[in-house]
């Protein structure tokens, strides 16, 4: 399962620009072609990872199909997986330093892994996940 998130498409009549807007989260991406304001939607769409996070925040992860009228922007397998522990933290009220304890690692390496836009290794985030009491399960379908 990837997250994914339909973003409704629509064009600027005055610069012509492609405008894609998400409802959850919320967030307007626009570019001179839809798969430009898609690029943006997705670095959009990281960013708001980072703002939930500092607020404390559950992110969305509901996956839509998208409709008529929109496209899907989709985070990859790890920004998934990612999300997916940065929930898992605020749901067991799991602080990073604790994280860093239980894993053995310095909390400036835990910093790390929060960050949306670092890429991390699938074994560091299972490791992680495992540390707030949940576990990472994987399918192929």
């Amino acid at each position: 399962m990837r997250l994914s998130y339909p973003c409704e498409v629509s064009r600027d009549p005055e610069s012509g620009q492609v405008i894609l807007e998400c409802k959850n989260p919320s967030a307007f991406a626009f570019g001179d072609s839809l798969e430009a304001a898609e690029m943006d939607m997705h670095s959009l769409l990281l960013d708001c990872v980072a703002d939930y996070v500092d607020e404390g925040k559950i992110y969305p992860t509901t996956v839509k199909r998208p409709k008529k009228n929109e496209v899907s922007v989709e985070l990859t397998a790890s920004e998934t997986v990612k999300v997916l522990f940065l929930n898992s933290m605020i749901e067991t009220r799991t602080k990073p330093i604790q994280i860093a304890r239980r894993l053995g690692v310095a909390k400036q390496e835990v910093t790390r892994i929060l960050n949306p836009r670092q890429k991390t290794k699938i074994d560091t985030l299972e490791r992680a996940i495992e540390a707030t009491g949940k576990k990472l399960i994987y399918s192929v379908v």
